[in-house]
C-alpha cells in the first residue's frame, strides 16, 4: 500500500507536460519495438531474458547508489535544495527540490524491482514466443520510462550542485 502512496506523490508533484512526456514516449517506443520484433520468428528468449535481468540489475544498482549518495550528502547546495519549495503540495506537505529527487529515485527503485520480479517469473515460466515478444516490448517501455525519470533526477541533482536551483 505504501508503494501506491509513493507513486501518487511522484505524479502529484509533476507538471502535466512532464507526465505526458515520461509516459507517452515510452508507450510509443514499446509499440514500435513490438512492431519491429513481431516480424522476427527466431528469438533466443532464454538469453534475452537473462540479459534483461542483468541490465535491470545494473540499473537498479546505479539507482540505489545514487539514492545513497543524495540521501547522505550534506553539501550546502543540497541543504539549500531541502529548503527550496517547488510549489507543489501533497497531503499538506510542501515539496522541496530535494523531496522531488528522493521521491523520483524511490519511484524508480520500485519500478526496477517490479521489472526484476516480472522477468524472473517470466524466465521460470518459459513463455511462448508471442508472449515473450509482448514481455520484451513491455520491458523496453518501462526501461525507457525509468531512464527518462532518472535523467530528470540527474539534471535536478546537477542544478542543485551547480547552484542553479530550478523552481
Amino acid at each position: 500500500m505504501e508503494y501506491l502512496l509513493l507513486i501518487y506523490e511522484f505524479y502529484a508533484t509533476k507538471r502535466f507536460y512532464y507526465i505526458l512526456k515520461v509516459v507517452l514516449v515510452p508507450m510509443m517506443a514499446s509499440f514500435i519495438i513490438y512492431d519491429c520484433i513481431s516480424k522476427i520468428n527466431n528469438i533466443d528468449s532464454e538469453a534475452l531474458s537473462g540479459n534483461l535481468i542483468t541490465l535491470i540489475g545494473v540499473l537498479f544498482g546505479f539507482t540505489i547508489s545514487f539514492y545513497a549518495i543524495i540521501f547522505s550528502s550534506n553539501s550546502p547546495n543540497i541543504n539549500e535544495a531541502k529548503n527550496t519549495l517547488i510549489g507543489k503540495s501533497v497531503f499538506n506537505k510542501d515539496f522541496t527540490i530535494y523531496d522531488e529527487i528522493i521521491t523520483g529515485l524511490a519511484y524508480s527503485i520500485i519500478l526496477e524491482c517490479l521489472l526484476i520480479i516480472l522477468n524472473i517469473f517470466a524466465s521460470v515460466l518459459h513463455l511462448e514466443i508471442f508472449q515473450f515478444k509482448i514481455l520484451l516490448s513491455i520491458n523496453f517501455g518501462f526501461l525507457t520510462h525509468i531512464i527518462l525519470v532518472l535523467l530528470r533526477i540527474v539534471l535536478s541533482f546537477y542544478f542543485c550542485e551547480s547552484k542553479r536551483i530550478r523552481n
